[in-house]
């Protein structure tokens, strides 16, 4: 919803500011950093302060200054430094010095010296964001940046955010400082540290200081979510605006009160398009059904732009233009099919949600624009209806990781309403496959498998379709574990037939894994039932997420050519975790002269406490491990 930058920045910890006092004696520091900070770390902030100065419901300036002393390669990242900007975000002066590791200034940086290019993320079709950026060439470590920056902030919907550390990043001072009228309040929440304001006034200001020393690196843990326990500060300002439109956000119901007023007139189709989405339901006595073939024909006729100009970050189009121009973003889209189904008296509400894969849900006490994307909620007398209408793979009534589990925004005519959205279960992202395999008495032969998918297996595989074959292959082989095969054919089922199946046959010169003597030796599978070992704990501190929860069965055919016999089977396996579930099973069928191996993985819940990481992780290896052991076969 907001405006999104076509670059990744990877510094996000050295653009959220400071002030110029820092109290810190520069030169004498440059050497002087305690062997307790440098501990994993491969980046100091000496210095990270930012004030943000609030002069208006509307307007904000936010000063930076920072002092990091990079130790090593791994923070080059900071090295980097990129703002977005836009009519409403504006930087003023900045400047950046760069220092020898024994205290000279080697070099100097301003405003001219950054390059200001358009934010193009390749789904935009309007949009005014720009990022201006700067990549700073050093050719030893450490080094140390000191950097200074202002800007100006004309809308918006929350104050500035403030991060106190990342990941490999030790502090020894970091201060953040927040001046707003004082016939105005921010609300404020502290995430992952415990810190309390000092709080002033001073003139007609009221003003707001957090302050945290000595912060030690912490190391990245793998699959916890970018910054999952980042110590840091949200800040909303009670009273705000945005490109004209004022609002109040002490409780979500402000929120989406003003949201509505944005919203006001674009939902309706005038009379010529209202009877065309009339007419395609003619006849359909269901609400259900009627919901069913508008949401098809919106996934069959319209496409997804991302469009970010001003308040059209926020505000939709009209219904009217998204049906002539067939296109639009998430919350045209959203508010299109809003007024298709206003057209046939079904009742809707647009839902601002936080999409990503790795997203927590936003805090139901704490109310905050912390959403990027917008979905449609169709309540229904015994269930509800949830829409994603940027997407055209997305089943009729499910949302992907992308949106599940998550507290959702209605915007309804009495203003904002929390909601949660729905969790999907493990047999909603289901992985079914049943591979027969012909062999010869060389080695070589043929393999079928059959693939039956839901979800999260459904969608990936539909992205896949479109692509290549060299693609698609790399896809078979690299990602679901098939051996490289000589000869390959692929096809797809009906996208909108559930579960989606897909054939895969291939032709081999070698199937077996290697031979010895008369015997042939065999993975008790040709699909990988799971990738990898989990990451290595230490022990762990953060929660560990699987992408969603899922299950997974195989079953594996494997016809013995004339003249061979069963040699040794695996050991069946029966595995638990508080989390999950693994059981495989082997037999040889003589009437089919065929070895059959079964394998089914459950995973119950996609995040998995800390404390519970270690058992979870185990399960998982012995996962892995389990594929390592082998069918034998021999001759007679």
């Amino acid at each position: 919803m907001k405006k999104i930058l076509s670059i990744f920045i990877l510094f996000p910890f050295c653009l959220f500011g400071q002030s110029k006092k820092s109290g810190l004696d520069f030169n004498s520091t440059l050497v002087q950093i305690p062997l307790d900070l440098k501990k994993n770390a491969h980046t100091v902030f000496r210095l990270d302060e930012g004030i943000v100065d609030v002069a208006a419901p509307g307007r904000y300036t936010f000063k930076v200054h920072q002092i990091l002393t990079i130790l090593n390669k791994d923070g080059a990242h900071h090295l980097h430094q990129a703002h977005g900007i836009d009519k409403f975000n504006k930087i003023e002066d900045i400047e950046i010095k760069v220092f020898h590791q024994l205290g000279n200034e080697i070099e100097k940086y301003r405003k001219k010296d950054f390059s200001v290019s358009a934010a193009y993320d390749g789904m935009s079709l309007i949009t005014d964001n720009k990022v201006m950026q700067l990549v700073i060439p050093v050719t030893e470590y450490p080094v140390t940046l000191e950097i200074s920056y202002t800007e100006e902030v004309s809308s918006h919907t929350n104050l500035q955010p403030w991060y106190f550390q990342g990941y490999g990043v030790a502090v020894e001072l970091s201060r953040f400082i927040v001046k707003i009228p004082v016939e105005m309040d921010i609300r404020y929440s502290i995430k992952n540290i415990s810190i309390n304001p000092v709080i002033t006034t001073v003139g007609s200001k009221k003003n707001y200081l957090w302050e945290v020393k000595n912060l030690a690196a912490k190391k990245f843990e793998e699959g916890a979510g970018e910054y999952a326990r980042s110590p840091k500060l949200l800040i909303g300002a009670n009273q705000f605006e945005y490109d004209g439109y004022r609002g109040n956000m002490s409780d979500w119901k402000g929120l989406g009160t003003w949201y509505t007023d944005l919203v006001k007139q674009t939902n309706q189709l005038s009379g010529k398009y209202k009877a065309e989405i009339q007419n395609l339901v003619t006849g359909t006595l269901n609400d259900i059904e009627k919901i069913r073939i508008l949401y098809a024909y919106l996934q069959n006729n319209f496409r997804y732009v991302n469009i970010s100009l001003g308040i059209g970050g926020f505000k939709p189009f009209p219904a009217d233009f998204v049906h002539e121009k067939k296109y639009g973003d998430c919350k045209g889209l959203s508010n299109y099919m809003q007024a298709c189904l206003n057209a046939v008296n079904i009742k809707s509400y647009s839902a601002l949600i936080n999409a990503g894969e790795e997203e927590a849900p936003v805090d139901p006490d704490f109310p905050y624009n912390g959403f990027n994307h917008v979905i449609l909620c169709v309540p229904m007398n015994k269930d509800t209806v949830w829409l994603e209408c940027t997407s055209k793979t997305v089943d009729f009534a499910h949302l992907s990781n992308f949106t599940e589990n998550r507290n959702a925004l209605l915007v309804t005519e009495n203003g904002g309403v929390l909601v949660a959205t729905p969790r999907s279960r493990s047999h909603q992202n289901d992985f079914t496959i049943i591979t027969t395999v012909d062999l010869n008495e060389n080695g070589s032969g043929k393999i079928e498998s059959r693939m039956k998918t839901t979800g999260k297996y459904k969608y990936e595989q539909l992205s896949y379709s479109q692509e290549k074959d060299d693609i698609k292959k790399k896809y078979f082989v690299n990602e679901l574990g098939f051996p490289d095969p000589d000869e390959f054919d692929i096809s797809f089922g009906e996208k909108n037939i559930q579960p989606l199946t897909t054939i895969f046959r291939l032709k081999l010169d070698k199937i077996n894994d290697f031979s010895a003597g008369s015997k042939m030796f065999f993975k008790p599978r040709f699909h990988r039932i799971w990738p990898a070992k989990l990451p290595a704990t230490e022990p762990r501190t953060e929660d560990f997420l699987f992408e969603c929860p899922l299950q997974k069965t195989d079953t594996t055919i494997l016809k013995l050519p004339q003249g061979y016999v069963v040699d040794a089977l695996p050991k069946t396996k029966d595995l638990k975790c508080d989390f999950a579930t693994y059981r495989t099973s082997y037999w040889f069928d003589e009437t089919q002269k065929a070895i059959y191996s079964t394998a089914k993985l459950e995973l119950n819940q996609h995040l998995i406490p800390a404390e519970k990481y270690a058992s979870v992780k185990s399960f998982f290896d012995e996962v892995v491990q389990d594929g390592a052991q082998r069918i034998v076969i021999k001759k007679e």
